[in-house]
């Protein structure tokens, strides 16, 4: 169920535990959890887009798109693998599990939260 960006968007959502950590879901990950953690800026993004809610559900794109923000390849972590983004000049790294989800680390990721997405269509 990995790579799954076949078409030109999927959907991937993330939950905050009580102890304030953010995790991807992924159900079929036979890795450890700790693997899964958002940090280094992920977990500052995440939160930011949260706005209070424990859950967030993000429309992921590798083209561009209108209205979606963009996190853009600077940089590969060679000695901790995954790679470094930016998001309007913030650094945000992000782990090699996202290249398991998506079969590369790709040079461009798009983003919209779902919820913001669905209150948009009220």
């Amino acid at each position: 169920m990995f790579n799954q960006l076949k078409s030109t968007q999927m959907q991937l959502k993330f939950k905050q535990e009580k102890s304030g950590r953010w995790y991807i879901v992924l159900p079929e990950w036979t890795g450890s959890k700790s693997d899964l953690e958002m940090v280094s800026g992920a977990d500052d993004l995440l939160t930011g887009i949260a706005k209070g809610r424990d859950t967030v559900e993000l429309v992921i794109s590798l083209r561009k798109k209108y209205g979606y923000k963009h996190l853009s390849k600077v940089a590969d972590s060679p000695l901790i693998g995954g790679a470094i983004y930016f998001l309007d000049m913030k650094p945000i790294w992000l782990c090699a599990v996202t290249e398991t989800v998506f079969g590369k680390m790709p040079k461009d990721i798009y983003f919209k939260d779902s919820y913001a997405r669905s209150i948009n269509l009220l």
